[in-house]
């Protein structure tokens, strides 16, 4: 099966690979497969052959390759792993196991030696990024490979942004907000709504995925994870109505710490898959913190109009823009983290991407409210 999810992904990972190793006895064979073809890999196909192989060859010393509609690995550790047709031949002879469809002609049908020199010969030369729990390149490749089947302009689109630095979109984040503050001000508050909306549910949805790379399971737990987020939001909400003598500090300030809530993600993700699952509870705790920040920034946003007198009328307008901001983030950061940013960058990028862009909404934020 294709790597078409981070659930599936985790079975093609260094990580996992690494798991499998300490399993295998010293003759133990361990074997799996992707779509291939025998005699030509496109583009596709090759990223996505080659990502598995590179990963395969960073954990085991020995791999042979049957090419076919699937490419098949055969890996080991140490033992008399071959792929010689006429050894495996022999060996299958001396067995004198009794076969009804299987005979010892059948390997060298099956181990075309000049196959599987061309499929080892373009994998070796194909230069694919690894894949990791955490960087699910296979992801990537396996959606491109599926949408190679259809006429359409996402593979190139995604191409495009695989290339992609961070510190280019830092600078481009960083030029908008700046035209918006030269221009429209008084956008900034709203702009920094839609970014705490999709924060928020970035938060849950990474929290749900990295409960899941790391356990191996999520189920009733994304329940739980939810119900944290909410209890966050309502405990923010209340805790919020004593800082609106200093909104203007703490509304940059919520979003200064979301980023660093951001930037500790990975730091987590990578202490929990050391450790034993007793200490899961910590990913309910960033989900807790996640809510507990959106709960504090949205009425303090609402103070941002309320310094002003206005009319009942207009307030209510203004709240429930600010509300429609808040939703629409939701809506837009959990379609683009989970299209765009996790199978090109995986979650440690994102989560350094959304603390980044939580930083230049504060910084422009705090200059809008100091004046």
């Amino acid at each position: 099966s294709l790597p078409l999810t981070l659930y599936l992904n985790r079975f093609y990972t260094v990580e996992f690979f690494q798991k499998i190793k300490t399993l295998l006895k010293e003759e133990g064979v361990f074997t799996l497969s992707i779509p291939s073809k025998e005699n030509y890999l496109s583009p596709e196909l090759k990223d996505l052959d080659a990502c598995i192989f590179h990963t395969l060859k960073k954990v085991f010393p020995k791999i042979v390759l049957i090419p076919g509609e699937e490419l098949r690995f055969l890996v080991s550790v140490r033992g008399s792993l071959t792929g010689s047709p006429q050894e495996l031949a022999l060996r299958f002879s001396s067995q004198e196991v009794p076969f009804k469809y299987i005979n010892q002609y059948y390997f060298f049908t099956k181990f075309l030696p000049w196959h599987m020199e061309y499929i080892r010969s373009v994998l070796e030369k194909h230069k694919a990024r690894i894949n990791y729990d955490f960087e699910p390149t296979a992801y990537l490749y396996g959606i491109k490979y599926l949408n190679s089947y259809f006429k359409s302009g996402l593979n190139k689109l995604f191409l495009w942004m695989s290339h992609l630095k961070i510190s280019f979109l830092f600078v481009f984040i960083s030029f908008f907000f700046l035209f918006v503050f030269i221009l429209r001000k008084e956008f900034i508050v709203p702009l920094s709504t839609v970014g705490m909306g999709a924060a928020g549910i970035s938060c849950v949805i990474l929290s749900i995925l990295g409960f899941q790379i790391i356990y191996g399971y999520v189920y009733y737990k994304i329940g739980l994870i939810n119900a944290f987020f909410m209890l966050g939001i309502a405990l923010g909400s209340n805790f919020s109505s004593s800082l609106r003598s200093k909104f203007s500090l703490f509304l940059p300030l919520s979003l200064f710490v979301f980023s660093l809530l951001f930037f500790s993600f990975p730091y987590l993700f990578k202490f929990l898959s050391l450790k034993t699952s007793v200490l899961s509870f910590l990913i309910f705790f960033l989900s807790l913190g996640g809510g507990i920040l959106v709960g504090i920034f949205f009425p303090l946003a609402n103070c941002f109009y309320l310094r002003k007198k206005r009319q009942e009328k207009e307030l209510a307008k203004k709240a429930g823009f600010l509300y429609a901001c808040d939703l629409i983030g939701g809506a837009g950061g959990g379609i683009v983290l989970s299209v765009v940013f996790l199978p090109l960058y995986g979650i440690i990028k994102s989560c350094n991407l959304i603390g980044i862009f939580l930083i230049e909404e504060a910084i422009f934020l705090y200059l809008l409210l100091k004046r």
